[in-house]
């Protein structure tokens, strides 16, 4: 072990290798583990070491601070920051350019993300965490890259925003145009990615994205994301309340209240996987859900066959010429001129005195057709004559629900009648 008295009295490190025992659930042994890292650094590669002068440096977080306003902190590898010097990074909507109006560090030996009278510095040199004071950075984003813009060593902006923004808009890229799917944030651009690269996998799409912390502004648009989606969600009868992920980042007690108040389910994790778990079971669930309150129109064309009662209830000896007649199927009889006539609703199907739960291509069954609450009376002889073919009545409402829950009970020859009947009734 490292501490031992034989690990610090000289050994060849050439031929032994210190051990540093870690927690990865406390931490313990982090400090120690980076403290043997430096010093072996600075005792086998002290030739190695240089001092660059190109800037590389990292926004590690975006942080409000009061009487300050909004910071940067980062991380200057290489390179140097001073006061006045004009900064380039990324931003969710545009790249941000803005001049650095105050560089802080805590006092030595104290932790950055303490609260502390800070330090500071009119330049800072690299390698170093530093607190950057400027304007303009409430849409800057944590992970990304921060360029120093030198107009007298030939530094073009343009090219330092492009450079910068980038990344964002590969990441835009995979947001859905139709304003569909969950809403996503995210503590860096790097999670960012790693979360939307899952749910690309999972084919879970993606209505919005942000970063930092969750506040009632990203309930606000979560929602309205939520309802842009129920074009084909809530008012056609699904439930479907919209999504929220928020992956290693906090949610405002406010932003849980406005939740509540306006029905978005947000789902909080520190680790993507338990995210990835709690959004697929969720929709699971509600696809279970769906499923089952679904009011699907199975395809089917019947030819009469025989005639039991021509008015309400209409009893028939019908023959299944195409498809699958089940219970619950609105019937339409196709006149004269290709023109349909709603006749009313199979409520009964028998088959040899024995009730039937559905009848397939070439069966001969009776059923019962009732009209609809509110509808005109039906009758055979009158209305429609039994030479007439009759159609199920399938609408928009019911050709989602087939197609999404139960289209893997469909052959290919029941698509195709699908398709042809949407046709017919005008179906969008």
């Amino acid at each position: 072990l490292y501490y031992k008295k034989g690990a610090r009295a000289g050994i060849d490190l050439r031929e032994w290798v210190p051990l540093v025992p870690t927690s990865a659930h406390t931490g313990e042994g982090i400090p120690d583990l980076l403290y043997l890292v430096v010093k072996l650094t600075k005792k086998l590669q002290r030739e190695r070491i240089s001092v660059r002068s190109n800037n590389k440096c990292s926004v590690l977080e975006v942080k409000k601070i009061e009487g300050i306003g909004t910071t940067l902190d980062v991380l200057l590898v290489s390179g140097s920051l001073s006061l006045g010097d004009t900064i380039v990074c990324a931003g969710m909507d545009r790249p941000i350019v803005t001049t650095i109006k105050g560089l802080l560090t805590p006092p030595p030996m104290r932790e950055m993300r303490v609260k502390n009278e800070y330090i500071r510095h009119s330049t800072i040199t690299g390698a170093m965490g530093v607190k950057v004071v400027a304007s303009e950075l409430d849409s800057a984003l944590a992970g990304t890259e921060l360029m120093v813009y030198r107009q007298g060593q030939g530094d073009d902006v343009e090219l330092l925003k492009a450079r910068c923004q980038s990344d964002v808009d590969s990441i835009l890229g995979r947001v859905d145009p139709s304003g569909d799917g969950v809403y996503v944030k995210a503590s860096t651009l790097g999670s960012l990615e790693a979360l939307l690269s899952y749910l690309e996998e999972s084919k879970i799409k993606v209505s919005g994205i942000g970063i930092g912390p969750v506040h009632k502004k990203d309930i606000t648009i979560a929602a309205a994301m939520g309802d842009k989606s129920k074009c084909g969600g809530a008012q056609l009868g699904l439930r479907d309340a919209p999504v929220l992920l928020a992956f290693d980042v906090p949610v405002a007690a406010e932003a849980k209240a406005a939740a509540h108040k306006m029905g978005v389910k947000v789902f909080t994790a520190d680790i993507i996987y338990h995210l990835f778990e709690m959004v697929t079971r969720y929709y699971e669930e509600i696809e279970a859900e769906n499923a089952a309150n679904a009011k699907p129109v199975f395809p089917c064309v019947l030819r009469i066959v025989k005639v039991f009662r021509t008015r309400a209830p209409i009893l028939l000896g019908v023959e299944v010429a195409e498809g699958t007649l089940r219970p619950n199927t609105p019937l339409a009889a196709v006149k004269a001129g290709g023109v349909p006539l709603s006749i009313g609703t199979v409520t009964g199907m028998q088959k040899e005195e024995k009730d039937r739960a559905e009848a397939k291509k070439g069966e001969v069954v009776a059923v019962k057709i009732e009209k609809a609450p509110g509808r005109q009376i039906m009758e055979l002889g009158r209305h429609f004559e039994s030479s007439h073919k009759l159609v199920s009545k399938v609408s928009r409402e019911s050709v989602r629900d087939v197609r999404r829950f139960f289209a893997s009970q469909l052959g290919k020859e029941e698509l195709a009648l699908l398709a042809k009947l949407e046709k017919f009734f005008g179906v969008q």
